[in-house]
């Protein structure tokens, strides 16, 4: 029925593609318009100061990184239901100094706070050190006024 229509006007229907190529210039317009040609995969846009960085002013000296390491002397029967943690079984060791107490170590960490500017600590739990050994030494850390501590890892034979 629609082939004897077609016969009968005389030809085949000539499709208008002026509203298809305007919407295709449309979306090409509208996506060139929102591209951002400054940004790079991978990277952030970071509003940096301006008043610090290369050739600003002097050269300050790089901030040291306190080292701790926390060990246990003996390995511990946590599952023994006499055991109780005691400070007396850990090796807590700041800068290659032994810390007898919990005391001396919130002393000496207050020391090298106030010493100079915000120091970062760098905690090293050795190989069979619990869970409870950490805690108790970022105790103190918190206690003293430390914030910026990281943890670092270890070889496994140390």
């Amino acid at each position: 029925m629609a082939k004897r229509d077609l016969e009968r006007v005389g030809g085949a229907v000539a499709v208008d593609m002026t509203p298809m190529i305007d919407c295709t210039f449309n979306l090409l317009i509208f996506f060139l318009c929102n591209i951002n040609f400054r940004a790079l995969e991978g990277k952030l846009p970071l509003f940096l100061p301006k008043d610090v960085g290369v050739n600003v002013g002097a050269i300050e000296r790089q901030i040291e990184p306190i080292g701790i390491s926390v060990a246990r002397r003996a390995p511990a029967d946590v599952r023994d239901p006499h055991w109780t943690w005691r400070w007396n079984d850990l090796h807590v060791r700041v800068q290659g100094r032994e810390m007898g107490s919990p005391r001396e170590l919130y002393e000496t960490l207050t020391h090298l706070r106030r010493s100079g500017p915000e120091p970062r600590v760098e905690l090293r739990p050795r190989s069979g050190t619990l869970y409870i050994d950490t805690v108790k030494v970022l105790d103190e850390l918190l206690r003293s006024g430390c914030s910026d501590v990281r943890f670092c890892g270890v070889p496994l034979d140390g």
